[in-house]
């Protein structure tokens, strides 16, 4: 990766990046850095981390102070190619299904913006990511086994996620929320319709220090999928 900052409100990051992407997106890795290991599967669920950690491509990132003593703003605006592992997530889950990929991966782009307002402590934001996604494999027609392995491509029509999200620290608490809204449509078949996998989630969260080794928290996370099956040609 190579970095470069011309000034603080304009620099230049290239190369395998951290995806900047709601709170805790680039930094879910380094768990030590929160009381939670396991952030809230609503919005960061551990299946789907290689759609959204990392991208091999570019960031312009800056930092502006606001006038009037109105906080600063943070942006991050992105684009480059996601490559999803073969062993884990979304191509481990389908390989039960008789779905085998050799590939699975596209363009990604977004931006994320975060303002520190004038109360002390209190952060908000809110990121974009849209992908463009081509899988390539192979599968096992369910209805005739005995065929065995063919040719399997599939390609996102609409794939897009919105992200809301807030933080405020006073002392030793830290409070934190997020909303997600995640959509993908993908085609189900040639000849076919599409399939619509509608998600969205949120959680609250909380954490207070006790003492230097000792901080304590709790969340509540919560979500809800609407998935509509095709809708076959005639």
């Amino acid at each position: 990766m190579a970095d470069y900052r011309f000034t603080s409100w304009f620099g230049i990051r290239t190369g395998k990046v951290k995806t900047t992407f709601g709170l805790y997106n680039d930094s879910q890795d380094v768990d030590f850095l929160r009381v939670f290991a396991l952030l809230p599967q609503s919005i960061y669920p551990t299946d789907l981390r290689d759609t959204t950690i990392a991208h091999a491509g570019g960031d312009l990132y800056g930092h502006v102070a606001l006038p009037h003593r109105l906080g600063d703003l943070s942006y991050t605006a992105y684009a480059g190619h996601r490559n999803d592992g073969m062993y884990s997530g979304y191509p481990y889950l389908v390989s039960q299904w008789g779905v085998f990929f050799r590939s699975l991966g596209g363009l990604q782009y977004g931006g994320d913006l975060r303002w520190n307002t004038p109360v002390k402590g209190l952060l908000i934001g809110a990121s974009r990511m849209n992908q463009e996604i081509t899988g390539k494999g192979s599968f096992v027609n369910l209805l005739n086994p005995s065929a065995g392995l063919l040719p399997y491509r599939t390609s996102t029509t609409d794939y897009w996620t919105n992200q809301f999200y807030g933080e405020y620290r006073a002392g030793k608490l830290d409070l934190n929320a997020e909303y997600r809204r995640y959509f993908n449509r993908t085609p189900y078949a040639p000849g076919a319709g599409s399939v619509e996998t509608d998600v969205r989630g949120w959680y609250v969260s909380g954490a207070y220090r006790l003492g230097k080794r000792v901080e304590i928290g709790s969340y509540y996370s919560h979500y809800s999928v609407t998935s509509q099956p095709p809708a076959w040609r005639c």
